[in-house]
């Protein structure tokens, strides 16, 4: 291997950086010095980063169907997992769904026959819509009043956007 020379001894004995030009000794020693921590750093590393995703995981919702009305068992575990108020996220599956229903308890009780698919997908824009943060994408956010306008503020990275429905807005995946 080559050794530096720099008027320095050299650090590692794999470095193979000439440095016979004066102008570039200024730039090159203190690479040289910070390179060495860097790459024990580097070593004591995770090899993966943590997936994001990992964190925000929704319930499941338990979905049955008696006679002409579904019942949303865990519909109070899914609101706190949201940090959501349940009269807000019932109110959008309602008007989603395009039906009647009421909060019994822990429950969501609809008027009418509705898969566990359908109750999720729903769920899916909801939080695509009024929980995750469309700069971070982080489920880190809350609404706040602003002047007369509700907007949703992400506590992650302080972006506010307006809390207005867009029609014909898909949910993304």
């Amino acid at each position: 291997m080559t050794a530096v020379r720099c008027n320095t001894p050299p650090r590692d004995s794999s470095t193979d950086i000439k440095c016979e030009s004066r102008s570039l000794r200024p730039i090159l020693i203190p690479i040289l010095i910070l390179s060495i921590p860097l790459e024990r750093a580097f070593k004591h590393m995770p090899e993966v980063a943590e997936d994001r995703e990992e964190r925000f995981v929704l319930p499941s919702p338990v979905v049955f169907i008696e006679g002409k009305t579904t019942i949303f068992e865990n519909f109070d575990a899914l609101c706190d997992r949201l940090n959501r108020d349940k009269e807000h996220i019932m109110k959008f599956l309602l008007n989603e769904l395009g039906t009647a229903g009421k909060i019994v308890g822990n429950r969501a009780i609809f008027q009418g026959r509705f898969s566990r698919e359908e109750i999720e997908r729903q769920i899916r824009r909801y939080v695509d819509e009024y929980v995750m943060c469309w700069e971070c994408n982080k489920p880190d956010t809350h609404f706040v009043k602003m002047e007369r306008i509700w907007v949703l503020k992400c506590d992650a990275c302080g972006a506010i956007r307006p809390l207005r429905r867009k029609a014909g807005v898909k949910s993304r995946k």
